[in-house]
């Protein structure tokens, strides 16, 4: 894409953007532009990323993620040890097929095959995401490990209700990974039944949400303008609760077996990251 092109469509990329957030706080927020917000969730999810990816690629780097920090510890480190420990929990042995649900432009996919020696399949709604995955793929030389498919993960079929079916058959992954993904789905019982059918009998999903803390309180208005300003900044039409992650991942049969809060410093956890 040329400059010029570049920046026309980064131009319309903020107009488009700014016109799903028409109010400065969380007290001018109306349940009418919230629901409408929901119906738009994809929509507001790409046009964020059109606008954001460049800042992010060159500013943070191309993964587009957190990661709690040791002490010392540099980003690329942190953000590195965030996907092998995502690797090791997932149990990913070589030659395993994994999938990864909201893959940006690739870089922990490729991250996670290198590192577990497995093949990574890729999916997002996002084309510039897709298109910049393949080619940062072939730069890396490893298209026979990693591939980017455009794709739905989380969003429901507006006449039934029920979520669009990602193009995979059933039983088809040894694992599946989310980072910071879902939180763009209007519903989470959508990506998270899509999980449930793509992966093989005893296959693990690792699940790295975008959420509120406990100790987000509903009633209290200076939670709710801050909720509401990382909405805002982050393209996410609203942002859960722990409970409401666990409640959709049990809804569609899916079995917990291991929850942390990354928030929470300890000796494990040091640095108050956020």
């Amino acid at each position: 894409m040329s400059s010029s092109k570049n920046e026309g469509h980064v131009r319309d990329a903020g107009e488009a953007y700014r016109r799903h957030w028409t109010v400065n706080s969380a007290k001018q927020d109306t349940q009418e532009a919230i629901s409408q917000r929901k119906d738009q969730a994809e929509e507001i999810g790409n046009t964020y990323y059109d606008l954001a990816t460049l800042n992010y690629e060159y500013g943070w780097g191309r993964k587009f993620h957190f990661a709690p920090f040791q002490k010392g510890e540099s980003i690329d480190a942190a953000l590195a040890r965030e996907e092998h420990f995502m690797a090791l929990n997932l149990g990913l042995e070589p030659g395993m097929k994994v999938l990864d649900i909201g893959c940006g432009i690739g870089e922990p996919a490729r991250s996670i095959a290198r590192f577990a020696e497995v093949h990574v399949t890729g999916i997002s709604t996002n084309r510039g995401h897709i298109a910049r995955a393949r080619k940062l793929t072939k730069e890396a030389r490893m298209e026979g490990r990693v591939e980017f498919l455009l794709g739905d993960f989380c969003v429901s079929d507006s006449f039934t209700g029920e979520a669009q079916k990602m193009p995979f058959p059933d039983n088809s992954f040894d694992a599946v990974y989310a980072i910071e993904s879902t939180c763009y789905a209007a519903d989470l019982e959508d990506p998270f039944s899509e999980v449930r059918r793509v992966l093989k009998p005893g296959g693990k999903f690792g699940d790295y949400e975008f959420i509120m803390t406990e100790k987000y309180e509903k009633d209290n208005s200076t939670h709710e303008d801050v909720k509401f300003r990382i909405q805002r900044g982050t393209g996410c039409y609203t942002l859960r609760t722990p409970s409401d992650v666990s409640k959709a991942l049990t809804t569609v049969g899916l079995e917990i077996v291991r929850s942390k809060d990354t928030c929470v410093v300890s000796d494990n956890n040091p640095v108050p990251w956020w």
